[in-house]
This record gives C-alpha cells, structure tokens and sequence, in this order.
C-alpha cells in the first residue's frame, strides 16, 4: 500500500473512532442519566473515562503480545495517543 494510501486511510480511521466513541458515550451516558455510576462532574467524569480507556488500551496490549504481534504497534501508538492527551501534572 502506497504512504498517501495509507495515510489517508489513517486519518478516515481516526475520525471514524472519534465519531463511534462519541455516540457511544451518548447512548451510555443517555441510558444511565443521573446514576449513581456517573460522577456528577465533567471533570470527573473526563478522569474516569481517560482511566478507563488508558486500561483498556493496556489490556489490548497485553493480548497482542501473546496473539497478534503484528497488533502491538497500533496498540502502543494508542497508549502514547491517551497519554498525550493528558493533562500534565
């Protein structure tokens, strides 16, 4: 596959996660409303989900390295992905 192929293809993949994620969240965060299982606050609400996605990206990893090698780079770039998002500390 040619580098502007793939290129291309990346970025379409990158919005289509984005816009999956956010309508998911959605649907959950509609179907729950004011659960006790969702903090009340953005902010929390925000750490809780960059934890838990930042634990699902490691898991993923971990799977990888047993059955799909050819998966850990994708599975690492996603780890480096989340941590840059982070707020510093």
């Amino acid at each position: 596959m040619a580098t502007d192929e793939r290129d291309k293809l990346e970025r379409w993949a990158g919005c289509w996660r984005l816009w999956v994620s956010v309508a998911f969240l959605k649907g959950y965060l509609d179907s729950l409303g004011h659960s006790v299982l969702v903090p009340a606050g953005d902010e929390e609400l925000q750490s809780l989900l960059e934890i838990y996605l930042l634990h699902r990206t490691m898991d993923e990893l971990g799977d990888h390295l047993v059955t799909r090698p050819d998966r850990v780079k994708p599975a690492c770039e996603g780890i480096l992905e989340l941590l840059q998002q982070l707020p510093a500390a």
